[in-house]
């Protein structure tokens, strides 16, 4: 941990509570120090707000997932306001490691959407279709971007001010070619993203994007 510390420092962030220790990822909470260059693969502007600091790394022998893959995501799909922000991104050592690192902005005030929902359900159905409007919007902003989200489902998803819902964890973003992603096997997670079909083989994951409103909803 304290290699880790010097080594952000280094690259222009403080880094802060660990959040989870993910099955791809480290991922802890952080801040922007005041010498920071702006550069994206150095550190942030010395205004960003917090952040959130994923490490991936050699601790995830078994990680099939691809770093850069997620920044060229979240890198696409600046302009849509309902995903959270790529801050910064980049190659660091850490002892005699080499690590990547994700950079991503927390917005404020903000709680997990599953969090919201075991506390407000039964919603009325008003609210209920104010958050369909969202997830929908969501799904074609980013899918007219160039992409699939790959994991969508409550945990995966913060609601901010005036009820606004934000994605986050695109690290199983895929790319969208001629209005399809074709996927080999199933992959995210079962109860929310795997609709029958996919555990028989190949997938559409716009089509699997489909069914996860549906089953959010």
């Amino acid at each position: 941990m304290a290699t880790a510390q010097a080594e952000m420092r280094q690259a222009g962030y403080e880094l802060l509570d660990q959040l989870r220790h993910g099955g791809f990822d480290l991922v802890y909470s952080g801040k922007p120090l005041n010498n920071t260059t702006g550069d994206p693969n150095k550190g942030l502007p010395s205004n960003s707000p917090n952040a959130v600091i994923l490490i991936h790394g050699p601790l995830f022998p078994k990680c099939h997932c691809t770093d850069t893959l997620e920044a060229a995501a979240l890198l696409a799909l600046e302009s849509v306001t309902s995903v959270v922000d790529l801050l910064g991104y980049g190659k660091m050592s850490l002892g005699n490691d080499d690590v990547f690192c994700l950079v991503m902005e927390k917005p404020t005030g903000c709680i997990s959407f599953a969090s919201y929902l075991r506390r407000q359900t039964p919603l009325s159905d008003t609210l209920a279709f104010f958050f369909l409007e969202q997830l929908v919007s969501m799904v074609v902003a980013i899918h007219r971007s160039g992409w699939v989200h790959g994991d969508l489902k409550p945990s995966n998803l913060l609601i901010c001010a005036q009820d606004q819902l934000k994605a986050i964890d695109c690290d199983l973003a895929m790319e969208v070619v001629n209005d399809k992603c074709i996927v080999p096997t199933a992959g995210g997670t079962l109860l929310w993203n795997i609709l029958p079909e996919r555990l028989n083989g190949a997938c559409d994951l716009v089509k699997s994007t489909v069914w996860s409103v549906g089953v959010i909803y």
